[in-house]
C-alpha cells in the first residue's frame, strides 16, 4: 500500500529573531525520516521546499511511503530555519541539514495512526508548534501521469496600498486540493507558482503536476486556485480565488489567445458561485486565462 502525505505547520517559534529595525522571520523547511520496518537507523525520505519568512508554513512538496498494514511504519519530522545556522550542529548526524537551527520536531509518528484518523492528523510538536499531516491511500491500478497547466492573470485588481510610492501587485498563484469537508473544510497545498513583479496581467510559467498528488486521479475532485500579492517585508495578501477541478480547467482552455476574457475563470473573494455574482462583482478582482490544460496519462509520474 502506498501512502501519500502532505504537511503544514502553525505556531512555530521565530528562532531567527533579531532586535531592532531589521527583525527577521524564520524560513522553515521540513525533513521527513522513515524508519525501516526491520529496525535500524531512520533514513531521510525527503525534504520540503523552504517557505520564506513564515511561521505557519504550507509546503507543497509531498511524500510517498510504502506501508504494509501488517507492520508498523514510523516517521520523524524535523522543521528547520533555512536562514539560521546552529553552531552546536544539533541533530546534524541524523538529518544532514548542514546545521540549520531546529524550529520544532516530532520524533515518532505512526503511519497506521495517521491514516486511521479523520483528515488531517493534528499533533502538537516538542516545542509547541502544531503539525498537520494529510495522508491519502493511493489506489492500486490508478491512472498515472501529469497534468500540464499554464495560467495568465487578466486585469487583476491592484491591491497595493495607496501612497506616493504605490506600485503594482507582484502576483503568484497556488493550487490546493480538498482533503475533507466534515466538520470543516480542510485543504492541502499542491503547487505554488513564481511571482511576477509589478503586473496586473501576469504570464506565469507552465507547470506539470503529478495527477496522483493533484487529485488522486479523480478529475472531478475539488481544487482551489488562490491568487496572492507577494510582499517582501509583510504577509502576502489574497487577491482572490476560484474553485474548479481538472475537467473544468480543460474545458476552460482559451480559444482566443491569452486575452480571452470571455472564457476566463473569474476570481472572487468569497465562496459564492460565480453565477450568483453580478457583472461588476465578477470583474472586480480579475480573471485567470487557461492557456494550457492537458492530461498526459502515458507519462510516468514521480513524487519528489
Amino acid at each position: 500500500m502506498k501512502i501519500q502525505i502532505a504537511l503544514s505547520a502553525s505556531g512555530l517559534k521565530n528562532v531567527g529573531a533579531r532586535r531592532g529595525p531589521f527583525k527577521r522571520v524564520s524560513s522553515p523547511f521540513a525533513v521527513v525520516l522513515l524508519h525501516p520496518p526491520a529496525g535500524g537507523p531512520a533514513d531521510i525520505l525527503g525534504k520540503t521546499e523552504t517557505v520564506k519568512q513564515c511561521l505557519s508554513p504550507n509546503w507543497h512538496t509531498q511524500f510517498l511511503i510504502d506501508h504494509n498494514p501488517k507492520h508498523k511504519t514510523y516517521i520523524n519530522i524535523f522543521i528547520f530555519d533555512r536562514d539560521t545556522e546552529d553552531k552546536t550542529r544539533e541533530y546534524i548526524s541524523i538529518t544532514q541539514t548542514e546545521g540549520f537551527k531546529i524550529m520544532d520536531y516530532i520524533e515518532i509518528v505512526s503511519i497506521g495512526e495517521v491514516i486511521g484518523k479523520t483528515k488531517p492528523f493534528v499533533v502538537k510538536m516538542d516545542k509547541g508548534g502544531i503539525l498537520k499531516i494529510f495522508a491519502e491511500k493511493q489506489q492500486e491500478g490508478m491512472k498515472r501521469g501529469y497534468f500540464s497547466l499554464q495560467l495568465r492573470g487578466l486585469r487583476l485588481k491592484n491591491i497595493e496600498k495607496a501612497g506616493m510610492l504605490k506600485g503594482l501587485i507582484d502576483p503568484y498563484y497556488e493550487v490546493w486540493k480538498l482533503e475533507a469537508r466534515d466538520p470543516t473544510e480542510e485543504w492541502s497545498l499542491v503547487y505554488r507558482s513564481e511571482y511576477v513583479m509589478d503586473h496586473i496581467n501576469p504570464m506565469w510559467d507552465p507547470c506539470k503536476m503529478d495527477i496522483a498528488v493533484l487529485c488522486n486521479a479523480d478529475f472531478e475532485r475539488e481544487l482551489e486556485i488562490r491568487v496572492y500579492d507577494w510582499e517582501k517585508f509583510a504577509n502576502d495578501r489574497l487577491i482572490g480565488k476560484i474553485r474548479t477541478n481538472v475537467n473544468e480547467l480543460i474545458e476552460a482552455k482559451s480559444q482566443k489567445g491569452n486575452g480571452d476574457i470571455q472564457n476566463a475563470l473569474h476570481i472572487r473573494t468569497s465562496d459564492e458561485k460565480v453565477e450568483d455574482l453580478d457583472e461588476k462583482e465578477r470583474q472586480s478582482m480579475g480573471a485567470l486565462v487557461v492557456l494550457e490544460a492537458e492530461l498526459d496519462e502515458t507519462a510516468t509520474a514521480n513524487l519528489s
